[in-house]
């Protein structure tokens, strides 16, 4: 009787991360030598590949942490590892908010992404922070799927169960890190105009 209740909330406490659209097939491998060259962002082309890229990626990587996660979730119910169920709804809140952000991020930098050359700025900061973000992505999305597959064959201590603590954390700086990434862009168009 009480597994049948559990059962039924745990449905209704896991989230559901889709990727809504088809077009990001073509990031389901995150590489971050794929951004173009700093040089190359003078140039709109390399601007708006850059911002395709990061966001292509991000999507694709979150999608497939908060799936992990969800599965892993799941499995801790299944276990009755009750110590662990709210903090993982809170990671996976974490990992859905981080994505509607990239889905729907509420920049519009007219100036950044439409002037097709700008000049006199130094781009090297945006890629660096580009490059991070996508590189702290893929550790991120590879050490999820490893925990996933560990709590999924059961085949964990209870010392897996404090890796929720540092995905919490790197979900966190990862997001802050594309803020950072927004501010600056945010500054380069005003220099821009």
């Amino acid at each position: 009787m009480v597994w049948k209740k559990i059962k039924k909330m745990s449905k209704g406490t896991l989230h559901k991360i889709t990727l809504k659209s088809d077009s990001e097939d073509e990031f389901t491998k995150i590489d971050p030598d794929k951004l173009p060259d700093d040089k190359k962002y003078i140039d709109l082309e390399g601007r708006n590949r850059a911002e395709k890229i990061v966001r292509g990626c991000l999507k694709t990587g979150l999608v497939t942490i908060g799936d992990a996660l969800k599965e892993a979730h799941v499995k801790f119910i299944e276990l009755q590892l009750l110590n662990s169920w709210t903090q993982m709804d809170s990671i996976i809140d974490l990992a859905e908010n981080f994505y509607n952000d990239v889905t729907n991020p509420d920049y519009g930098f007219s100036t950044y992404f439409e002037v097709k050359k700008i000049e006199d700025i130094d781009f090297k900061f945006v890629r660096v922070l580009e490059f991070n973000i996508l590189t702290e992505l893929k550790a991120l999305e590879e050490s999820v799927m490893s925990f996933k597959n560990e709590i999924i064959n059961e085949n964990f201590v209870g010392a897996g169960i404090e890796n929720l603590n540092v995905f919490s954390e790197k979900l966190s700086e990862l997001r802050q890190l594309n803020e950072e990434r927004r501010k600056l862009i945010s500054s380069y168009e005003k220099l821009a105009v």
